[in-house]
Parts: C-alpha cells; sequence; structure tokens
C-alpha cells in the first residue's frame, strides 16, 4: 500500500515537473515572440517612415497638378473646398523633416493638398487678364466661392474672400486668383461692392479707323497706298495708342471690359495679304466686322463711346 502511494507521488511530482518545463518554454516562446514582433515592428516602422518620408519629397515641388478630383483642406486637415484632377498650385516654402508633413501648403493661403493626390507640374505664371484692360474699381465678395474655367468646374472654397473684378461677360466675373484667370457665375450669393483698384482712368472713346482697300499704289477713291497706312499706325503706336481686338470692342460697348486710354481699332473691308503684312509688322490687329457682329459700321468722325447706340459703330 505504501509502496503504491509512493509510485503515485512520484508520478505527480513528474507530472509536476512536466507542467513546469512546458510552463517555462511557453515563457521562452512567448518572450521570444514578443522580442521578435517589437524589433519587427520597429523595423517596420522605420522603413515605412523612411519610404513615406521620401515619397512626400519626392511629390513636393514648385509647382503641383492634381492627378485626381480631390479636397482642399485647412491646417487641422478638416476639408475647406474641393478641386479637380488637373489643377495646378504652386506651393508655399516648407521644410519637410517627417512623415507628418504630409499636407502641402499652397503658396500665399492656408490651403493645404494631400501629398499622394499631387504630381510635379509646370509653372504656374500669373495670369491677370488683357493688358489693355483696366481692373473695375468694384469687388466681388461671397461667403464661398465655385470657380470655372471654359464653363467647368474646376475649384471650390467654403470661405469668405474678396477679388476685384478684372473683366466679365454675361454669365461670370473674372477675377485672377491662385495665379489663374477664373470665372464666378453671377448669381445672387456674389455681392458686387465698390473698391478702390486703380486711378488710372478709363478710355471715354475708341478711335475707329476703317482702310476700305489696301494696296501699294491706288487707282480708286476707297483705296489707302500701304506706306500711308503704315505711317498712320506708326504715329499712333509712337503717341503711346494701343490697338485693340474687335471683341475687345464689343465688350467695351458691352460694358465687361474698362479700356485704357488710348485704345484704337483698326478695320477694314477684307483683311489680305497687303494688311497682313501691315498687321505683323507693326503687331497691331486689322478687323472686319461681319453681319452677325450685330454691329453696323457708319462712316463718320464720330467718336466711338460706350454711350453710343450699341448697333453701329
Amino acid at each position: 500500500m505504501d509502496m503504491k502511494k509512493s509510485e503515485k507521488i512520484e508520478h505527480l511530482e513528474e507530472v509536476k515537473g512536466e507542467k513546469k518545463k512546458i510552463k517555462k518554454s511557453v515563457f521562452i516562446f512567448i518572450g521570444v515572440f514578443l522580442i521578435v514582433f517589437i524589433v519587427g515592428s520597429v523595423i517596420f516602422v522605420r522603413e515605412y517612415q523612411k519610404s513615406t518620408l521620401k515619397s512626400i519629397k519626392n511629390h513636393y515641388t514648385t509647382y503641383v497638378e492634381t492627378i485626381k478630383d480631390t479636397n482642399l483642406f485647412d491646417k487641422n486637415h478638416k476639408k475647406i473646398g474641393s478641386v479637380t484632377k488637373g489643377f495646378s498650385f504652386e506651393l508655399g516654402k516648407m521644410n519637410i523633416q517627417g512623415i507628418k508633413d504630409q499636407y502641402f501648403l499652397v503658396k500665399d493661403t492656408d490651403y493645404y493638398l494631400y501629398y499622394k493626390d499631387t504630381k510635379r507640374g509646370k509653372e504656374v505664371k500669373k495670369e491677370e487678364g488683357n493688358s489693355n484692360y483696366l481692373v473695375f474699381n468694384q469687388n466681388i465678395e461671397g461667403d464661398s466661392f465655385t470657380f470655372f474655367q471654359n464653363d467647368k468646374k474646376v475649384l471650390s472654397i467654403q470661405k469668405k474672400l474678396s477679388f476685384p473684378i478684372l473683366f466679365s461677360d454675361e454669365k461670370y466675373y473674372y477675377v485672377s486668383y491662385l495665379n489663374q484667370l477664373l470665372g464666378v457665375k453671377k448669381d445672387k450669393k456674389i455681392k458686387v461692392i465698390e473698391k478702390e483698384n486703380t486711378k488710372d482712368n478709363e478710355s471715354s472713346y475708341v478711335p475707329i479707323f476703317y482702310y476700305d482697300t489696301v494696296l501699294p499704289t491706288c487707282s480708286d477713291v476707297n483705296c489707302v497706298p500701304t506706306q500711308t497706312v503704315k505711317d498712320n499706325v506708326a504715329k499712333l503706336l509712337e503717341n503711346g495708342y494701343h490697338s485693340i481686338t474687335k471683341e475687345d470692342y464689343i465688350r467695351y460697348r458691352n460694358g465687361y471690359i474698362r479700356l485704357k486710354e488710348k485704345s484704337f481699332l483698326l478695320t477694314t473691308r477684307e483683311v489680305t495679304d497687303e494688311v497682313k503684312a501691315i498687321a505683323d509688322e507693326y503687331k497691331v490687329t486689322f478687323e472686319v466686322f461681319q453681319d452677325d457682329d450685330g454691329l453696323k459700321f457708319q462712316s463718320s468722325n464720330k467718336k466711338s463711346t460706350r454711350e453710343d447706340d450699341k448697333n453701329s459703330v
């Protein structure tokens, strides 16, 4: 009996020993696993950070272009606007030091772009419209803006902004923003306010010169010698006048643009090779009025002003 009891005790001791060995092995395994996991995680995180930082630096450049329709963010990475694929931005200066710099600052704004939504782009030269136009002494204001290019929405900003009006048409006001010429629809959300943006004087009238026929030598009363036309154009340019287009003139008559002083319009019955040569030499434009322009040419020495009959020149 005592022998059986002794054997049982020995067996229990063996079992306890085995359990201790197993438990020890488990602890060792868990310890090794944790060490491997921690070391692996640290290596993974470091490699991820290095890879991400490299990618951020590769994306960052002075000019970028969006690779898809995406969002604009504030400094807290909250959405404040949207932009379409292919829109270009000039970025502000940033010191890229870590993966926290995943949002790129747009120059002269408090807007940010997520780096993965961009690629290197071409230089964006500031567009301010036609050099012959004067900015309006009016601004447009709104609590939010939607901008258009070629009648397509390209950008929206949920922020109160104000812009000088460069010019307009039947549908849009045109402004310079983010180095680009953008249209803003004329609607009740947009308020027009008086604002002195320039002290330059607007042209109160536009001299229009009509040359029926231009030839090197003339035998007809309606013909003007080529050299005479050249002398006329050269004299105008010497005195600080600048040539405008038919489109400029029609916009001026409709009140869509403000022309600088000393604007003039050259017209002819037909733009022949002789006329083209003069235009190229002096970098001016000769226009032909068509029936569908909605304007009728009147032979007179009357000044052409904005207040004239809209259907006559």
